[in-house]
């Protein structure tokens, strides 16, 4: 059989049965141990993965704006540009079973953007940080330096790849609409 139809029928059935596949989605450092798998054999995990995705931003409006790349080898969905507040950029960003809420300053020196927004998002109200007040289920992310020009809240959807595809779905509508409030909240406060 032709390499091409080798690989055409692996992301078929990739996509029709991602639930078979969970090593694409989780196993990344065991790759090189397994043998005689198609997608391990053949280093395709990131491709699937992104393809995958692909295949679920196209599940839905709210998705089909979603950029789709990857880093260190896990792909992600990508919209940066959500809304401007106050010079800053707000996205939302899917990863490895992640949604975050992202603040994102690409006009000024990093050191301004945490002065004047991570620090604003640690203070504290009445001994509580604000952002446990706001975001009580989600995880506050900040730059490893903390002088970054990045910083996320964000959320995990555990085991999500072994629901259906509709079921990501549901879960993307549940946490995209989540991600909006939070950046409405995160608008009020920087």
């Amino acid at each position: 059989m032709c390499c091409i139809t080798n690989l055409a029928d692996a992301l078929d059935d990739f996509i029709n049965n991602h639930q078979q596949y969970p090593y694409v989605f989780v196993d990344r450092p065991n790759k090189k141990k397994r043998t005689g798998n198609y997608i391990a054999d053949n280093g395709l995990e990131t491709i699937f993965q992104k393809c995958f995705l692909t295949h679920i931003k196209n599940q839905t409006e709210n998705y089909k704006v979603f950029d789709i790349s990857e880093t260190h080898g896990v792909a992600l969905a990508e919209k940066k540009d959500v809304r401007s507040v106050k010079g800053y950029k707000l996205g939302i960003q899917f990863q490895n079973g992640s949604f975050k809420a992202q603040i994102l300053n690409e006009n000024s020196k990093a050191d301004a953007f945490w002065n004047v927004c991570g620090e604003k998002i640690k203070k504290t109200e009445n001994g509580v940080e604000i952002n446990k007040k706001l975001f009580s289920d989600w995880s506050y992310n900040p730059s490893k330096s903390q002088k970054g020009s990045y910083f996320s809240i964000s959320k995990r959807i555990p085991n999500w790849y072994s629901k259906s595809a509709n079921e990501i779905v549901s879960d993307w509508d549940t946490m995209y609409n989540e991600c909006i409030k939070v950046l409405s909240e995160l608008g009020k406060v920087i």
